[in-house]
């Protein structure tokens, strides 16, 4: 009697919003001890006027260094205008 082979793990396509702290790199690892998650790229969102982080105010070419340490590719959101947090 031959068993049916089990079907393949589907893993989920994820984009991890990137903001170049620590918190974001500790997530990128943890998510890539799981084999659930596939993570395909960064998002960071970018204030348009500096060309930084919006978040954090890094240079957007150490976000691209990031980006390619990690061996990922960088999805840019370019914010213009002042971003405000409402509460």
């Amino acid at each position: 009697m031959c068993s049916p082979e089990p079907e393949p793990a589907l893993t989920k396509r994820t984009l991890l919003s990137w903001s170049s702290g620590k918190d974001s790199a500790w997530s990128l690892y943890l998510l890539r001890q799981q084999s659930e998650y596939e993570i395909v790229g960064l998002l960071t969102t970018f204030n348009q006027e500096a060309n930084r982080v919006a978040m954090h105010a890094l240079r957007r070419s150490l976000v691209e260094a990031q980006a390619k340490a990690a061996g990922l590719p960088l999805w840019p959101w370019i914010c213009r205008g002042h971003a405000q947090m409402q509460t």
